[in-house]
C-alpha cells in the first residue's frame, strides 16, 4: 500500500499524470480498486501503518478512531490516508536503485558465479 502511494505521488511530481490524491489523501478506493487490500482489511492495514508512522490519516468518521462499520450495508467505512515524510523516505530507501526505470540492482545466486 505505502509503495502505491508512492509510487503514485512521484508520477504526480514528474508531471506524468494529475492526481488529486497529494491533496486529500488516498481514498481506500485506491487501494481496494488496485486489489492491494479489502474493504475489510483496509482499516486494519491503516490504523499498523499509522501506527508505524509511514502514514497518516487524513480525515475521521463519527465515532472516534479510523475506521467504524456502517451499521445498515454491513460495509467498512475508513479515514483516507496519506504518507508521511518518514513513509516516502523509508520507500524510497527499500526500492532498488534504477536508471530509465530499470533497476541498476541485481543479486546474482552463490551457484550462478
Amino acid at each position: 500500500m505505502i509503495e502505491a502511494m508512492f509510487l503514485s505521488l512521484e508520477g504526480e511530481a514528474a508531471g506524468e499524470f494529475e492526481s488529486s490524491y497529494s491533496v486529500s489523501g488516498f481514498a481506500p478506493a485506491f487501494f481496494v480498486d488496485r486489489n492491494l487490500t479489502s474493504p475489510w482489511r483496509y482499516p486494519v492495514a491503516t490504523t499498523n501503518l499509522s501506527r508505524l508512522r509511514v502514514a497518516q490519516l487524513m480525515g475521521h468518521y463519527p465515532g472516534g478512531g479510523s475506521s467504524v462499520y456502517h451499521p445498515t450495508m454491513h460495509e467498512p467505512l475508513s479515514s483516507s490516508i496519506q504518507l508521511t515524510y518518514f513513509g516516502l523516505r523509508f520507500v524510497s530507501a527499500c526500492r532498488p536503485p534504477t536508471r530509465n526505470d530499470t533497476a541498476v540492482l541485481r543479486l546474482i545466486r552463490q551457484e550462478d558465479l
